[in-house]
């Protein structure tokens, strides 16, 4: 028999690790294995605050399967929000320490890039992910994201131990990189030069 993580041990929710997941419970995006790493960390999970934005409880329990007991024993850490709207969703999202992305490493999720790692770097949150397709040109271990080795839930727990060790200025600084990064590379202000060119080019061939 599980033991519930007590009110208590959370009562100082404003210092525990903010953790927020906004997407699907399939097979793309494996918040389930990240609801199982919560697990793993057995007493220092109620360091740590999961927000869940998108899936229902009942969607989460039917792909947690066997482990959908998880639920109940992290109840006060994890909070299934299920369906907001997109500018809820993104106050959520900039109020947290990192958002989540485990993705397996397969042809379909290679072969996309994910507009979440976009959004939450653009709102200077840094990401907990697992690499695949070109993430690693944009996400740097411990720089303004923080890489997990794979989709699996015992690594994504590993990481998570990093995480709640890091400091507030460690995390401030990996917040200022995350909305930097973003700003090269994903704001569409710099490549309206290039494209601008591009159809110069065009426009004098043809």
């Amino acid at each position: 028999m599980f033991s519930k993580i007590k009110d208590e041990d959370v009562r100082n929710s404003d210092i525990r690790l903010k953790l927020v997941f906004a997407g699907l419970a399939g097979k793309k995006d494996l918040i389930v294995n990240a609801i199982r790493g919560l697990d793993y960390l057995g007493e220092d999970a109620k360091k740590c605050k999961l927000e869940i934005i998108g899936p229902t409880r009942k969607e989460i329990e039917k792909s947690l399967g066997k482990d959908n007991y998880i639920l109940e024993k992290l109840q006060n850490v994890i909070s299934i929000l299920g369906f907001v709207s997109r500018s809820v969703a993104l106050n959520y999202l900039s109020k947290a320490d990192f958002s989540i992305i485990l993705r397996p490493d397969q042809r379909f999720a290679n072969a996309g890039f994910p507009t979440k790692l976009v959004e939450s770097m653009s709102v200077g949150v840094p990401v907990i992910c697992n690499l695949t397709g070109d993430i690693s040109q944009y996400v740097h271990d411990g720089k303004n994201g923080l890489i997990v080795l794979n989709c699996s839930p015992i690594e994504f727990s590993i990481v998570l131990k990093k995480a709640i060790t890091l400091s507030e200025e460690e995390k401030k600084v990996m917040s200022i990189n995350a909305k930097k990064y973003s700003e090269k590379y994903f704001y569409y202000h710099q490549w309206t030069k290039c494209i601008q060119e591009f159809m110069n080019n065009v426009n004098v061939r043809y």
